[in-house]
């Protein structure tokens, strides 16, 4: 049996948790409700400026979704971790520029935060960022010196990333001009030019022409990308390669 300083230690120790929570929870609420000095008052309580939420995002998370940059500055001079990660493996550098939120992504990079992290399916905040064609966060993610040559785990890269969906001749060009290479391939054998004549991009097939993209590369089906043109209806882009039809697989424009 404990003798009454057992008794006082374990109270003092059950009450010190108590009050852990209470600051963790306050700290909570304050980053949520964009209340700086709150969360000054819970840090200085001993909230844990690192700990992670129900959902498994970090306190540095909840901070970049709304761009909360005096609170990130706060958690991070408190020993906040720049590149924690949520359980799909996303850090804050991914949330902030998800949202397009410049503010908190500069801060972030500011403190050394990780460029080129990967979530779980091998996406840095570049890749993700060309998908959504949010050239804004691109320009900045450039900045700081992302790597254009990165694959997610299909094989994908940014400047293919860039030409599917409607895709953005201003981000192709943004892209090529930062380095990448418009001749690299996807684990399947598509190239970024594959991707634009499939999707009907014409800017971009042109473009990428231009640049030195091979007419006669093959996917890993034997595609070239004048027959995914043709494949996909997209007679404009069909019209323009087949310009180019005396090449023979893998065989460069002259």
């Amino acid at each position: 049996m404990l003798g009454k300083a057992g008794r006082s230690l374990l109270r003092m120790a059950v009450q010190g948790r108590a009050d852990d929570e209470d600051a963790n929870e306050a700290l909570r609420k304050a980053i949520e409700s964009n209340r700086p000095e709150k969360v000054t008052r819970a840090l200085k309580k001993g909230a844990n400026a690192n700990l992670k939420d129900e959902a498994g995002q970090p306190r540095l998370v909840l901070a970049c979704l709304d761009s909360h940059e005096a609170i990130l500055e706060l958690l991070l001079a408190s020993g906040a971790n720049v590149n924690k990660k949520d359980n799909n493996l996303r850090g804050p550098l991914y949330h902030a520029s998800a949202k397009s939120q410049l503010e908190a992504m500069q801060v972030l990079l500011d403190h050394e935060a990780c460029v080129d992290a990967k979530d779980a399916v091998g996406r840095t905040a570049l890749m993700h960022a060309c998908k959504a064609k949010t050239l804004h966060v691109v320009d900045l993610l450039l900045r700081f010196k992302s790597s254009v040559l990165t694959k997610d785990l299909q094989g994908k890269f940014p400047l293919m990333l860039a030409c599917e969906d409607d895709g953005s001749l201003e981000l192709v060009q943004k892209l090529v001009v930062a380095g990448a290479d418009v001749n690299m391939c996807a684990d399947d054998g598509r190239t970024a030019l594959h991707e634009a004549a499939m999707k009907s991009a014409l800017a971009e097939v042109v473009y990428l022409v231009e640049q030195g993209a091979n007419l006669g590369a093959l996917t890993d089906r034997g595609e070239t990308a004048l027959s995914l043109a043709q494949a996909w209806g997209n007679t404009d882009v069909e019209a323009y390669l087949a310009g180019f039809s005396y090449l023979t697989p893998n065989e460069g424009v002259p």
